[in-house]
Order: structure tokens, then C-alpha cells, then sequence
């Protein structure tokens, strides 16, 4: 039964696929469409649940470990970036390899890379089994890699002040997420060697600052993604740290009505993997439970950025193309 009311729905003006997670798709179908079946992605492509759905419904095989492949067969590499041993043992079972990898992963890859060669001390802040962080974590030697995730780890550190020392961070926890971390491990090693500024997530930082727009109009802030996903559950939880009732949808089908049920400003946002498809049904279930509602959405700050394809589909397609997902 529909509420006898008016809200105003403000959509995040930046929210929903970055340009990583656009030409990593953007490559899965090319080469669906260039090569056909069969075709394996190793790891889910990005953290969505219903792309990965997808895919497998359209004779995907998503696997986690390359000896699930059969040798000579072709392999998308996905978005999250992956460690050196799996480009090895890549080429050791003959694989034809797509590398989906996102440029700014690749970038903290070569980072990593650079102080590994000057026998630098590693701090590597991020989640310790995300995908993304075992990539990076791969390209850094055992004896150099120092894992920070809390402040506690930050405390268990034993690092040698006389000897270089350098941090870096999984893309997806922004700027602002680990400013805290990486101010508290300067007061112990002022001589820290910071990553470049731009080798950090813009789409992250720029998902986050969206939702601290919407936090001051809304009354409740709905986020649509997979809880899997790193980026989509820090946007939920930083709406929770603001002061606003928060939840987390991987689909129209999880909203109630009790959710808005005293909103009259219902803010909604999306991860960096989400397809536009998902926002739309959560906005016709909400309109569907009020009298009349009015949709608001502020021109996006990411619309003309995006990333070129790899070289085997670059030569297979207009790589000048903005990306269409």
C-alpha cells in the first residue's frame, strides 16, 4: 500500500561504475564477442554479484586458481590486479592472457616494484585477503612487506629508522581513509616515504565526498552493492559515521518500506562496480511505495574519464571510444 506522502530521492552526483571497472566489462565483452566460448575469468571481475551472474549465465567460467583452466585456453586477468606468480604460471599452462588489471593497481604494482629495487621497508596498508592487496602484497619481498590494517598493527611495527621506508595502500581505501593511518606511522618514522598522491583511487575518494553531499540533505542513505565489495561497504559505513541511518542493498529486492518510512530525503549510492541497472529498480521500488516523488542528481564529476583497452582488443576495436556500460 502506497504512503500517502511526498520524498525527494537525491541520487550521489558520483556513484556506480568507475573507469577501471567500465573497461575491465568492457574487455570481457569484447572478447566474448572477438573470440566466444570458452573464456575464464580468474577471480570475479569486479565485486558485484549480479555481473558475475551475468557473465556465468553467458557461459563465463569464473575460477580462483589457474590450474582450474584448461592449457591453452583463454584467461581475463581481473580488475582487483594480481601478483607476479599468476602471470607465471600463466605462461607456464600456455594461457592466452587478457590482463583486466585497473591502470592506478598497476601503478601501486610498479610503485611497489621501484621500492622493492632500492630494498626499501614496505608498510602496505589495506585489507589483509582482499583481492586487490594479495595482488600488490606479491610484488613485494616477504622480508620488506610490514601489513598495516589497525592501529594495533601500526603499534606492532619494528621497522629500522636508519634504513628508507616507504607505505603504500590498497587503491580502494582512498585518501581519506588512510590519512589517520599514515599520520600515526609518521609520528614514529618521520622520514615515511609517501606514495604519489595520484597513484590513490580518485573514483573511491570521489564516491566517498558524494556521500558526504548527500549526508546533508538526507534523512536515510540507501547503498546498493555486494558486501564483498571494499569500496561499496566503506560508502555504507561512512553514511553510518555521519550521524545517518545507513543501508546496504544488493538489490531493489532487499528495500522495505520501513526503511524511509520517517524520511522525507532518501539519499541513494552505489559502488564502484554497480551497475546503473540496480540504482534504477531501488528508485521504481521507492517510488512505487510513496504518492509522488521528485528524483534529484547533480552532473557527475567523473563523465569524460576513462581508461584504454589492452593491445590485443585495442587492435580489434576504436580504442578512442568512451566507455558504454
Amino acid at each position: 500500500m502506497k504512503q500517502n506522502r511526498h520524498i525527494d530521492i537525491h541520487l550521489a552526483h558520483t556513484q556506480g561504475f568507475c573507469a577501471g571497472v567500465s573497461v575491465a566489462l568492457d574487455i570481457v565483452d569484447l572478447a566474448l564477442q572477438h573470440y566466444g566460448l570458452p573464456l575464464y575469468v580468474r577471480h570475479a571481475i569486479v565485486h558485484n554479484d549480479y555481473l558475475v551472474n551475468h557473465y556465468t549465465q553467458l557461459g563465463v567460467q569464473f575460477v580462483e586458481n589457474l590450474d582450474e583452466i584448461p592449457i591453452g585456453s583463454r584467461v581475463i586477468l581481473s580488475a582487483h590486479g594480481s601478483a607476479p606468480e599468476v602471470y607465471t604460471e600463466a605462461k607456464a599452462r600456455q594461457l592466452d592472457v587478457l590482463d583486466a588489471t585497473c591502470p592506478l593497481v598497476r601503478k601501486v604494482h610498479m610503485e611497489a616494484k621501484k621500492m622493492a629495487r632500492r630494498r626499501m621497508q614496505i608498510i602496505l596498508i589495506g585489507h589483509r585477503g582482499h583481492q586487490e592487496f594479495v595482488g600488490t602484497k606479491g610484488y613485494i619481498p616477504e622480508s620488506l612487506c610490514h601489513v598495516v590494517e589497525t592501529d594495533a598493527d601500526i603499534d606492532a611495527l619494528n621497522l629500522d629508522p636508519n634504513q628508507p621506508i616507504g607505505v603504500l595502500t590498497q587503491t580502494t581505501l582512498s585518501v581519506s581513509d588512510t590519512r589517520r593511518l599514515i599520520d600515526k606511522i609518521k609520528q614514529r618514522y618521520p622520514t615515511l616515504i609517501l606514495p604519489p598522491e595520484k597513484d590513490i583511487c580518485y573514483a573511491t575518494q570521489n564516491r566517498q565526498d558524494a556521500i558526504l553531499d548527500l549526508v546533508k540533505t538526507c534523512d536515510v542513505i540507501l547503498v546498493c552493492g555486494s558486501k564483498n565489495s571494499s569500496n561499496t561497504t566503506r560508502l555504507y559505513e561512512l553514511a553510518k559515521e555521519q550521524g545517518r541511518p545507513a543501508y546496504m542493498l544488493e538489490s531493489a529486492q532487499e528495500f522495505t518500506d520501513a526503511m524511509i518510512v520517517d524520511a522525507a530525503h532518501v539519499g541513494i549510492s552505489s559502488g564502484a562496480s554497480v551497475p546503473q541497472i540496480l540504482v534504477t529498480q531501488l528508485v521504481n521500488r521507492i517510488q512505487a511505495s510513496v504518492a509522488s516523488s521528485t528524483c534529484h542528481q547533480a552532473p557527475s564529476t567523473e563523465a569524460d574519464v576513462w581508461f584504454p583497452l589492452p593491445k590485443p582488443l585495442r587492435d580489434l576495436t576504436d580504442a578512442s571510444r568512451p566507455h558504454g556500460h
